[in-house]
């Protein structure tokens, strides 16, 4: 055999093999197209006028259902107190001084506002502010019926105050959102009012424009990582529940703007922070807050395109319990409990733990990462020695 011959015979094979795999290839895309559905443009932006056009009858379905789940939650609360009035009998009156009295003292309501039940054994939470005169009587109206206060608690640092009344039946608390799945911003809100001689609900419809606002008051009241919305809540109004679409309260609207009328300001709610609160007061006749008596810069350190919110330790009281566990300045709180700190404040975040318990700080010290156990202490008003 020649070397022509030996050419010839290898040009057919490779063209017989070439051959096969075309036939191959064809028999297998036939089969694909009887088993995938071709995507077509069309199909991408589906342009039929159900799909195109927003369901506003869901959506509204939707808010009247996330309101209606809240109305039996919502409290109207009164005060009442006595008022020095001028007298408008002519007549004049005399006191045992033989002095002129024109006046008289008459019991009169004078501030009315809402607030949330938020446990079916008779609490409900409310700002101190509107709350806080020793010298008046504070009355529930609920489902028809008046009640006293028993008895409130308050937290100063907040401007929280804790209510209970007595009443035979269980009552039915407002759904709070898990702190798991605490708002973010340009989340839908409402503020809810609910009055009594109008029998309905009052709306005020917002966006969260933000989640981390801080100031202070001139009466004390440190507000703290407050959710910023747009609610339009009216002066003298400040105590709207505030939910989301879900109907799960997220916040108590706590103050609002008086320069720039239109934001609200609401301190948070999660149903961990409740249930720690009304366990404290269960557990010792007061609200108490934990302590680990350390003082820290908050910063927020990009991993991965999620923003995780990082503690630098920058002071540590001796003898505090950070101190004996071993905490050391300089080092990164990135977790309580393995879960990560990733809320806008750290403190709204140890609040949801029980004071005397103990939890785990995850560390990272330099390069290393280690778990820390420390066991929460609560306020005191010891001398506060830095190191």
């Amino acid at each position: 055999m020649n070397k022509k011959q030996i050419n010839t015979i290898i040009t057919n094979s490779i063209t017989a093999i070439v051959i096969i795999l075309l036939i191959f290839l064809l028999f297998q895309t036939n089969t694909l197209k009887n088993k995938i559905k071709i995507i077509t443009w069309e199909d991408i932006i589906d342009i039929t006028p159900n799909n195109k056009t927003f369901d506003l009858n869901l959506f509204q379905n939707s808010l009247s259902s996330a309101i209606n789940n809240n109305k039996n939650s919502i409290v109207w609360i009164y005060a009442t107190k006595n008022i020095e009035i001028p007298n408008n009998n002519k007549s004049e009156k005399y006191t045992e001084n033989k002095k002129i009295n024109n006046s008289e003292f008459r019991t009169i309501k004078t501030l009315q506002w809402n607030w949330i039940i938020v446990s079916d054994d008779w609490y409900i939470i409310t700002n101190q502010h509107v709350v806080n005169d020793k010298n008046t009587e504070y009355t529930i109206y609920l489902q028809n019926n008046e009640f006293n206060a028993d008895k409130i608690w308050y937290d100063e640092w907040l401007d929280i105050a804790i209510i209970k009344i007595k009443v035979k039946k269980h009552l039915i608390p407002a759904k709070i959102i898990k702190f798991e799945n605490r708002p973010k911003i340009w989340s839908i809100v409402f503020a809810l009012k609910n009055e009594p001689e109008q029998k309905e609900i009052i709306t005020k419809m917002g966006i969260i424009n933000s989640m981390k606002q801080k100031f202070k008051l001139e009466n004390n009241y440190r507000y703290i990582w407050l959710i910023q919305n747009s609610t339009a809540i009216e002066p003298w109004f400040s105590w709207w529940p505030l939910i989301n679409i879900n109907g799960e309260t997220i916040g108590m609207n706590t103050a609002i703007d008086n320069i720039q009328f239109g934001a609200s300001y609401a301190l948070p709610l999660t149903q961990e922070f409740v249930n720690q609160t009304i366990s404290s007061i269960k557990e010792s006749g007061k609200i108490i807050r934990p302590y680990l008596w350390l003082e820290y810069e908050e910063y927020i350190n990009n991993d991965n395109n999620k923003k995780l919110i990082w503690i630098k330790v920058t002071n540590i009281v001796t003898n505090s319990p950070s101190d004996k566990a071993g905490v050391k300045i300089n080092d990164i709180i990135y977790g309580i409990n393995n879960n990560q700190i990733t809320y806008n404040n750290f403190l709204y975040q140890l609040y949801t733990y029980k004071p005397k318990k103990n939890i785990i700080l995850n560390i990272q010290r330099k390069e290393f990462k280690q778990d820390i156990q420390i066991n929460l202490w609560i306020q005191k008003n010891d001398k506060i020695i830095k190191k």
